[in-house]
């Protein structure tokens, strides 16, 4: 879900593949929770980042939180390493906040367990 647009105190919402979203204007800021574990590959991470680059405005804030690799629940699912995430966006962004928490729930049909999220808020240099 993509907020597009705000006019006289209304939001415009878009579903839409990120990758899809028509680039009109830049924007102010992006958040992307829960977003980068259901790509498929460092590739797509990469791929993600970078779009998402294109879309904001220079020193433009980006937030970005998602299930790491670092405890591994779903062994048949990619979860973006923290390593390689901070390769991407090494040179491309200033790093204001970023932190680990480890979580433990249960949904659906699955036991308890735990998950590791990545935190992380950006400003493009």
């Amino acid at each position: 879900m993509t907020v597009t647009d705000l006019k006289n105190g209304k939001l415009n919402f878009v579903q839409s593949n990120i990758l899809e979203l028509p680039i009109s204007a830049p924007y102010d800021a992006a958040l992307c929770i829960g977003v980068l574990h259901y790509l498929k590959s460092d590739l797509e991470v990469k791929q993600f980042i970078q779009y998402l680059k294109k879309l904001l405005k220079k020193s433009s804030l980006l937030y970005l939180s998602w299930i790491s690799d670092k405890i591994n629940y779903y062994t048949d699912k990619f979860l973006p390493p923290t390593s390689s995430v901070n390769e991407i966006i090494q040179n491309e962004f200033n790093r204001i906040f970023q932190e680990e928490v480890i979580i433990e729930h249960q949904h659906g049909n699955h036991p308890l367990h735990k998950h590791q999220i990545e935190y992380l808020i950006l400003k493009i240099l």
